[in-house]
């Protein structure tokens, strides 16, 4: 088992696409054991509701790939990837996952889960971090478990 870390800043979303997709590998399990998002808006911003879900069916042809690192130097490379970009996105369940209401002026919010609660995906199976809804950019670190 070994943990990484994925962090984005000041992201401009689009609602109904993610920020970012988590693809695990193939004979692979991975968890996402802590999600902070952070709305660093104005008075005048949007509020901003992001979800982090397991998708229903993968997206289709990613790419924007992030590099995962991890958090000790005597780990391997992250074995899944995390792209930022897709022609198709995934496909998400109606409910489920974790929901962050994040305030118009300005906000953090943070969640951890023990791994056996954590939000979980296999062989190629996607996990979502999606804008919602709101426009006002957002960050996030994501703390993730592979198996």
């Amino acid at each position: 088992m070994a943990f990484y870390t994925l962090s984005r800043q000041n992201v401009t979303p689009t609602n109904g696409n993610d920020l970012v997709t988590l693809v695990a590998a193939a004979n692979r399990r991975l968890r996402v054991v802590k999600c902070s998002v952070t709305a660093a808006g104005t008075a005048s911003g949007t509020q901003n509701l992001v979800q982090l879900v397991r998708a229903t069916t993968a997206g289709v042809t990613g790419g924007g790939a992030i590099t995962p690192q991890a958090v000790a130097a005597d780990m391997p490379a992250a074995a899944f990837t995390a792209n930022t970009t897709w022609s198709t996105q995934p496909v998400l369940p109606a409910n489920g996952g974790a929901l962050f209401q994040l305030a118009s002026n300005g906000a953090i919010r943070s969640e951890s889960w023990f791994p056996e609660q954590a939000i979980e995906a296999r062989n190629a199976e996607n996990i979502s971090l999606r804008s919602v809804s709101g426009s006002t950019a957002v960050s996030f670190d994501l703390e993730i478990e592979e198996v």
